[in-house]
């Protein structure tokens, strides 16, 4: 009686084309999207600063054609309902601050820090920074002001505001288009799926053929 060997082969299920296709698809969107959203709220907080910083110049402009000259003192000639108009906002806390040419607080806040003058700095032209006051980052508009009746003399505008309203804009749009995102996911997940699906199926008809 011959002896026979039965020879036994231990076969490997081979990981299919769609499912390696769906990984390396699937890998660089969950280290993507991080950086998306990161860059989302980037552009959204640019867009709240550009809309917010208007609010601040128009502030700046009316309290500046308001500083008048008269008898031999400058000061801001504003009523204080006004003043409250100009100042009030439920979110972010708003200040002003008039300096004179010697650098002293003609109105306003004194905590507010001034700054030198420059050649740079244009005198009629608004600019902006961020600064710090009572340990919170606020967003400043500022200018250097002629005064009504007193040609000669120049003074410093300054109208001071917190974040607070400008990131909870950012936040606000940056959540937007973060939930537009999870509804148009699944949809785009399952364009997809069944693209992949039609697109490499003679591919796996041929790879079973192979194998067989």
């Amino acid at each position: 009686m011959p002896f026979r060997v039965r020879a036994t082969t231990k076969q490997h299920r081979q990981p299919s084309l769609f499912g390696e296709i769906i990984d390396w698809m699937l890998a660089p969107l969950l280290i993507l999207w991080p950086i998306s959203m990161a860059v989302e709220y980037s552009i959204a907080y640019s867009v709240a600063n550009v809309a917010y910083d208007r609010e601040l110049k128009d502030s700046v402009l009316v309290l500046a054609r308001n500083m008048v000259y008269r008898e031999g003192s400058v000061f801001l000639d504003i009523s204080d309902s006004a003043r409250k108009i100009l100042l009030a906002d439920e979110i972010a806390e708003s200040v002003l601050q008039v300096r004179g040419m010697q650098n002293e607080v003609i109105e306003g806040s004194p905590d507010l820090p001034g700054i030198d003058f420059t050649p740079d700095l244009e005198p009629q032209r608004v600019y902006f920074r961020d600064d710090l006051l009572h340990n919170r980052e606020v967003r400043v508009a500022y200018m250097y002001a002629q005064v009504s009746g007193f040609p000669g003399a120049a003074v410093l505008v300054q109208v001071a505001e917190t974040d607070d309203k400008r990131i909870m804009l950012a936040s606000e749009i940056s959540g937007a288009v973060l939930a537009a995102q999870f509804v148009l996911l699944p949809f785009a997940l399952i364009l997809v799926w069944f693209g992949l699906s039609k697109g490499i199926a003679p591919l796996n008809d041929l790879a079973d053929k192979l194998r067989q």
